[in-house]
This record gives structure tokens, sequence and C-alpha cells, in this order.
């Protein structure tokens, strides 16, 4: 399993929303949206192929009303899920991904004025 960073996410987006929009890629095996602080989220793909293919095609677009940044996630600190979790990434506790950055080691977050 492999996971894509999708950063900059306008708060008004819901999982349905977001899966669709990945759908249009490759389907994703899951879906987590980071509520408190919001902005960002995780989708879960079967393989690293599928993966790649949705950061090509999510980054900079337009999603509800914010350009979103996609990336190819990594694990780091004590708290990230392990990759291939899809039970960890959907039922994970408030704050569990704080430390779960993209693979370019750090969260960009576009102004999107």
């Amino acid at each position: 399993m492999s996971r894509v960073y999708i950063g900059n996410l306008d708060p008004h987006v819901g999982q349905d929303e977001l899966m669709h929009a990945c759908s249009k890629f490759a389907m994703p095996a899951s879906v987590w949206i980071a509520r408190n602080p919001g902005g960002f989220a995780f989708v879960e793909f079967s393989d690293t192929r599928a993966a790649e293919v949705v950061v090509a095609g999510m980054q900079d677009t337009l999603l509800g009303q914010q350009r979103v940044k996609a990336e190819l996630a990594k694990n780091k600190g004590k708290n990230a899920a392990p990759a291939g979790n899809s039970a960890a990434l959907s039922l994970a506790a408030p704050g569990a991904f704080r430390d779960a950055v993209p693979a370019s080691g750090h969260a960009q977050v576009e102004d999107a004025s």
C-alpha cells in the first residue's frame, strides 16, 4: 500500500469529494482527512504506481476553493500510522498524524489568494 499526502485542502472538502477526485486517476483504498487542525489528508492506494499517478494528476488541482498539493507520503515520528494499515488511517485518533509529513520532509501550504 502507498499513501498520498494532500495538502492545502479546503476544510469544506469531505471524504466522498476527495475520493471522487482521486478516483479519476486511481481507485483509493481509503481516505483520512485531518479536522483539528485541518487542511490536509492522506489517501491510500493499493500500489506505488497508482499513488504516483494520483500525485501527478492531483498536483495543483482546484478542489473546493483551494489548489491542493499532492506528494507521496512517508511515515515520520512515533504517532505515524504504519503504511498499508487502512484501519489505522480511517480510525486514527485526532492528532495521530501530526508528525506525518510528505516525502519532501515538510508540508507547504499555498495561499489561495
